[in-house]
């Protein structure tokens, strides 16, 4: 942008015929520059997508929340490549856009109130479910005489 600056003080100061060149250099420079951001778009939509796969995966968020970030950046990628090939600004997509900026807010706002799920919380679940389990065994109605088949099934071993 500031090269554009450069070029633009120069077409000013350029006579009225001599500033054609100035013009195409300008065109050319802001050309660049909607590729890059469009190029930046692309790469941020890539990189969430992985983010939000992860994050899938693990758990660590409630997985409509992050199903619903794979959802919103694969329409941003859809309004990526729709803009490349059209040869319009992303930013005329809003409509394919607008899924995953909200969806940023929702999640800025679990994680401030709510935070990750920690491996350490996991654990002490599963850990209540086993013992719960296994205090069901012992106190079921007919748990004396399961036990003691199960020791006679391994004594005759």
């Amino acid at each position: 942008m500031l090269s554009l600056l450069k070029v633009a003080q120069q077409f000013t100061q350029a006579a009225g015929t001599d500033r054609a060149p100035f013009q195409e250099i300008g065109d050319s420079l802001l050309s660049v520059r909607e590729e890059a951001v469009l190029a930046g778009v692309f790469a941020f939509a890539l990189g969430a997508l992985m983010y939000y796969y992860v994050l899938y995966r693990s758990q660590l968020v409630p997985r409509w929340l992050s199903g619903w970030g794979i959802a919103g950046e694969l329409l941003m990628l859809v309004a990526c490549l729709s803009a490349l090939f059209s040869r319009n600004a992303v930013t005329s997509y809003i409509v394919l856009v607008l899924p995953i900026a909200v969806q940023e807010m929702v999640m800025a706002v679990w994680l401030i109130s709510r935070g990750f799920r920690s491996a350490v919380d996991e654990a002490a679940h599963q850990n209540a479910q086993r013992e719960s389990a296994a205090t069901d065994v012992w106190t079921g109605p007919d748990s004396f005489s399961a036990c003691a088949r199960q020791r006679s099934a391994r004594c005759s071993q």
